[in-house]
């Protein structure tokens, strides 16, 4: 058998495998990684935004990394194109201030829809809007989804994040 092949097989059995059967099998992964934190994210979450994704659980486990530690990324990935530096500048406080007096649940789709509208009110588009804050987030330029993401990371990690852009842009 393939490698190829292999990896095809491994990522149809974990994602199509509950997540909650996936946990014990992740959690040695994670033990070997300098990043890893443990309690300080909950795996299921961690398994599923990123099952879909991986090939093994150990591509997982390295995928996940960005969520313990921030990569370095350089700002101009902040910038999207047909975007400049103020607009970006100007998006990252607008949303900064969004999040912080955010009080509903912290949940993906809460935060996707509060923010997807308070966009459109402000005019902006999604790539415009969204692009930024999902570097921001990540610190990566190819992501899961970023309201999973905050959602995992929690409000006082997504604004560390997106006071660390800031300072990056300005």
């Amino acid at each position: 058998m393939n490698l190829e092949k292999l990896n095809w097989f491994n990522s149809h059995y974990i994602a199509n495998q509950p997540t909650e059967v996936l946990i014990d099998k992740f959690k040695p992964f994670m033990v070997n990684k300098d990043f890893y934190k443990p309690n300080l994210y909950p795996l299921n979450k961690i398994i599923d935004l990123f099952k879909s994704r991986a090939n093994n659980l150990e591509e997982l486990s390295i995928k996940s990394g960005f969520l313990y530690e921030l990569p370095d990324y350089q700002s101009d990935l902040l910038i999207p194109k047909k975007s400049d530096q103020k607009r970006v500048l100007e998006i990252l406080l607008y949303f900064k201030e969004l999040i912080d007096n955010y009080s509903d649940n912290w949940l993906a789709e809460k935060l996707k829809k509060y923010l997807d509208d308070k966009r459109e009110i402000k005019g902006c588009n999604r790539a415009e809007s969204f692009w930024p804050l999902r570097v921001a987030i990540t610190g990566q330029e190819f992501s899961p989804d970023v309201f999973a993401c905050m959602e995992i990371l929690e409000k006082k990690e997504s604004l560390y994040r997106i006071n660390k852009a800031i300072e990056k842009i300005s």
